[in-house]
Order: structure tokens, then sequence, then C-alpha cells
């Protein structure tokens, strides 16, 4: 996996293998810059399972910022709470940018957010498709943005996931810093 690392001293967010620590390193960062900005945030996840927002939950203090989560693995879940049109759900078995996008979009809505970040993709190789994943990030001031991840080198199940997780994270930190 390539590293996305573009500011030196970087010593753990781009490393394949992330430990706990490292991902509450994550947590902390994302916590400090909700309670600068005052930002809420939820999620809605499908790959991941949850393991977006339990992580986000890692920080202390989160539960001011984190409205909550929502683990739609399945299509009706999709389809009935998150109201994703029915076409996107069944493109690519909804792995697929405009899923992503509609997941983000209506979380924040769902869950009255000011954030949201989404997950869907393949955790591992399925019928003609590898793993792969697709991340939307959801501000309420500047709109959507999509993290395509290309994981067919990574062969566990668990590395997979773990990546969108990190990649996910650290797409958010990056547009949050960058929205001063």
């Amino acid at each position: 996996m390539l590293c996305r690392n573009t500011q030196a001293g970087c010593l753990c967010y781009h490393k394949i293998n992330m430990t706990n620590i490292q991902l509450q390193h994550l947590a902390d960062d994302l916590f400090s810059l909700l309670s600068t900005k005052r930002l809420t945030i939820c999620t809605a996840e499908s790959i991941t399972a949850g393991y977006i927002c339990g992580t986000i939950a890692k920080a202390s203090g989160i539960s001011r910022w984190l409205k909550g989560g929502l683990v739609c693995y399945q299509p009706a879940v999709k389809t009935d709470i998150l109201k994703i049109p029915q076409d996107l759900v069944t493109l690519r078995y909804a792995v697929n940018e405009p899923t992503a996008i509609r997941m983000a979009e209506n979380a924040a809505a769902l869950f009255g957010a000011d954030i949201a970040i989404s997950s869907t993709g393949f955790a591992e190789s399925y019928e003609n498709y590898w793993p792969e994943a697709y991340v939307g990030i959801y501000l309420a001031q500047s709109g959507v943005s999509v993290i395509h991840l290309d994981l067919r080198e990574t062969t566990r199940r668990e590395e997979v996931r773990l990546a969108v997780v990190r990649e996910g994270l650290i797409g958010l930190i990056e547009r949050l810093k960058g929205s001063r």
C-alpha cells in the first residue's frame, strides 16, 4: 500500500499494520478537530461494519460530538433506512461511488450531524470483483468527497477492512484540516 503521508514527522498513520495505539492517535486527532470546530459526526458503514464508529469512539470525551453510527450491511437497510435508491444498491452490490455519496449524505440527515463518513466495498474477492472500497466523506459546509481504494494486493479480509478505516479517517482529518 502506498503511503499518503505528505507531512514530515508522521510516525503512525500510514503503516499497513496499525496497532490500537495508532488507531487511538487517529481518534484523538479527529476529536481535537471536532471539538475545535464544534462539529458533530456520524457514520454509515457496510464493509467496515461499525469499525469506523468504534475507532472514533476511542477518544475520551467524544460523546459530545459523535451522534452515532449505522451498520448497513444488507441492501434492505441501505434502501429502507438510508433511502438509497434500489438501482444504486444493486449496481455492483452497492460498491460504487454514488452509493458511498448517498450513504454519507443521508446518514448526516438521519442523525442531524455536520459530518458523516460512509464505507462500502468488497473485503475479499467476490465473483469478478477484487477487494476495493469507497469511503464517502460529507461535510455540511463543503459537500461530499469520495476516496476510492483499490485493495486487490491486500489478501486478508481484516487487512482490507482496517485499510478502509485508516484511509477514511486520514482523509476526513485531512479534509477538516483544510476547511479552517
